[in-house]
């Protein structure tokens, strides 16, 4: 219920700690809460939100850019979510759908693969 109530305070409060001038720990760990947290079916409703706004899924499309493998690696785990929704809104799908190319080819990089073995 506390997520319900306070949804909005709480992810910003997240996403402030997530971006590129804080802390490298302060940011990975903030990413695997996030990560766990959306994961997790007690918060099913917070996830189903989450996933379900454009602006989150361009943080982790940003994220996805990052200098850090791992905070790469950790972004992905929250982006796959996104992608994973069957009913994803029409600006989700939209900007999925824009980045397809660059999205495959920084996913390839982040499985360790060329363009060639993609």
């Amino acid at each position: 219920q506390y997520m319900t109530e306070n949804f909005a305070e709480f992810f910003a409060q997240c996403h402030t700690l997530l971006q590129p001038d804080m802390d490298y720990v302060a940011r990975r760990q903030a990413l695997r809460l996030l990560g766990d947290m959306l994961l997790d079916r007690t918060f099913m409703g917070s996830m189903l939100a989450y996933v379900s706004n454009e602006q989150f899924l361009q943080i982790h499309m940003n994220l996805l850019r990052d200098s850090s493998k791992t905070i790469q690696l950790d972004a992905f785990h929250v982006f796959k979510i996104f992608v994973a929704n069957p009913q994803k809104p029409a600006r989700v799908l939209a900007i999925l759908c824009k980045n397809r190319e660059r999205l495959l080819k920084l996913l390839a990089s982040l499985s360790g693969k060329s363009d060639r073995n993609a």
